[in-house]
């Protein structure tokens, strides 16, 4: 593009294209597009000075033609160029300041007034704390807003509300916009070495007689000292057992009895003190994820998402907690507590897969209606498949509501067991066809014409090897949070649940799987299984070997291959 800089348009320049800006004698001056040149640009053009000295462009002129609100915007960079000395190398190389206390400010303007732009929250907290004004710009706003991860769905909330599908003034769809994950924090590594499956005693470690008690820890160790022993420590048979002897050790007994179904109380009791001091005990741990672990790794993400969800209880109110789980590799790859499983929520839901970076190819779910109008929404060019196992349950359900006679009610049943038992889409399409013609006039024809409705999501998956035909790797995941939740809960408030379902998160990430799962799965983790290395981490090998003498024991030369 070029532009005279008499009378030039810089709303029509566009991302990706150079800027070009006519000069005298034919010259012009050429520069890639991005917002460090157009900030060093609108430097440049208020520097112009006609033979008299004045300024060819004023601070409203130049607002104008970049599409800003007002001059107010270009004075800023202006004021922030002179307090660099006049030196632009100096003013285009100066540090953002976005500290903590900066994303904290913004994300409280923008809870109260979740619609404004990056402008607006930059004025508002020009005219809170004016303070601030000589050090921020509305690129540190925009920062703050990527940082928060606000930004990534702003748009898409926006356009639902101007198409009336969800409702800015439900306090708790807010709340779950801001409580995304930090994006991107997934990771792909190496596989690690197997592991042993976890002793079924743990007689090495526990208090051995009364006279000998386990001292409980002096003092609850932070989340941080906890992450960077637990997460980020060396491996090796002797610093492991350091670690044991130490605040941390004691802390992972706490986890490893509580991951594996004791009660608060039973492991207050085992330790002298109250169920309170060992939620304590625990809550560093719940401070930290599995994305703490992946976020310097490479994503691994197969492009077919599995998303269900479970009730559970809260305060005596049923909430909800939804998952996404690679169907692939069977890693969790998001989770989130919502009061209902309504369009909204399913919707919000998506929104923060969204905002994480995923972008699914295939979304596979159980059934729900929710989910048709929440993935058109927010994956439009997904493609999405309905679990086959819940739709033959559904059209079981109906069969025992409709056919009361046990007799004729299994006749339609075994019809429909067989229907899917082909690689041939044409065959399952006849079938139906003819139980359709079959089950006109009975009680059984509503049952096939639903099923039928529910057939252009059925049939991708039927001979497909990249397609699932199942939501199995998401309902395996809710199975093992079900056997979680009947021991803990049902919760008493929402912060709690909170901090059981991050709790039961990072266990169940590295724990590995037992004798039970599949040759090639067993004594892996789901880490493990969706790529990533975990050898490294001294908390995978302290879960699943909590035995300090077998940590003693001929264990070296694996530790050595593994680390």
């Amino acid at each position: 593009m070029t532009h005279e800089v008499e009378d030039t348009d810089f709303s029509e320049l566009g991302q990706g294209e150079p800027l070009q800006i006519k000069l005298p004698g034919g010259l012009w001056l050429e520069m890639a597009d991005s917002f460090a040149n157009r900030r060093g640009l609108m430097v440049f053009l208020r520097c112009l000075r006609s033979p008299d000295g004045r300024p060819l462009m004023t601070y409203e002129g130049i607002a104008k033609e970049f599409g800003y609100p007002d001059r107010r915007n270009v004075h800023n960079f202006w004021m922030a160029y002179l307090s660099c000395g006049e030196d632009l190398g100096a003013y285009l190389s100066r540090k953002k300041k976005v500290d903590e206390e900066v994303v904290a400010l913004c994300e409280g303007i923008w809870k109260a007034h979740p619609l404004w732009s990056a402008v607006e929250v930059y004025e508002e907290l020009v005219r809170c704390f004016p303070d601030r004004k000589a050090h921020l710009c509305e690129q540190n706003v925009r920062t703050a807003g990527h940082r928060i991860g606000f930004l990534g769905i702003q748009q898409v909330l926006k356009r639902q509300l101007a198409e009336g599908e969800m409702h800015v003034q439900e306090p708790v769809l807010l709340e779950a916009l801001f409580a995304l994950a930090d994006a991107g924090a997934t990771a792909q590594g190496d596989k690690a070495g197997q592991v042993d499956r976890i002793p079924e005693a743990l007689e090495a470690i526990r208090p051995q007689g009364v006279e000998q008690p386990l001292e409980p820890p002096a003092e609850v160790a932070t989340a941080e000292a906890l992450k960077t022993s637990l997460l980020e420590g060396e491996v090796s048979p002797a610093a492991l057992k350091k670690l044991w002897e130490e605040v941390s050790g004691r802390v992972m007994l706490c986890f490893v009895l509580y991951f594996h179904g004791l009660s608060l109380e039973v492991i207050g009791s085992f330790f002298g003190v109250h169920k309170t001091t060992v939620m304590r005990w625990l809550a560093p741990l719940a401070a930290f994820s599995w994305q703490d672990v992946v976020a310097k790794g490479q994503r691994f993400f197969s492009g077919v998402l599995a998303v269900d969800e479970k009730w559970i209880q809260i305060q005596g109110v049923w909430w909800y907690l939804f998952v996404a789980v690679d169907h692939v590799s069977g890693f969790p790859l998001h989770v989130a507590l919502l009061p209902a499983n309504s369009t909204p929520y399913c919707q919000t839901f998506l929104l923060e897969v969204k905002a994480l970076g995923y972008r699914p190819k295939t979304i596979i779910t159980d059934g729900w209606d929710a989910y048709v109008k929440a993935i058109l929404t927010v994956f439009p060019n997904a493609q999405h498949l309905l679990c086959r196992f819940h739709a033959l349950q559904a059209a079981f359900r109906r069969l025992k509501i409709r056919i009361k006679d046990w007799k004729r009610r299994n006749v339609w049943g075994e019809k429909l067991k067989t229907l899917f038992h082909t690689p041939s889409k044409r065959t399952v399409k006849r079938r139906l066809e003819r139980l359709e013609k079959e089950a006109e006039g009975t009680p059984a024809f509503l049952v096939i014409t639903r099923l039928i409705a529910k057939l252009p999501k059925l049939l991708p998956a039927i001979g497909s090897t990249s397609r699932p035909s199942t939501a199995n790797a998401a309902e395996r995941f809710l199975g093992a949070f079900d056997r979680f939740y009947r021991q803990k809960g049902p919760f008493q408030h929402q912060a709690s649940a909170k901090k059981h379902i991050q709790l039961f998160m990072i266990g169940y990430v590295f724990h590995a799987l037992s004798s039970q799962a599949k040759a090639e799965k067993r004594g892996l983790c789901p880490l493990q299984l969706a790529g990533y290395q975990v050898g490294h981490i001294p908390f995978f090998h302290m879960l699943n070997r909590p035995d300090v003498a077998l940590l003693q024991k001929g264990m070296a030369d694996q530790y050595t291959q593994v680390a």
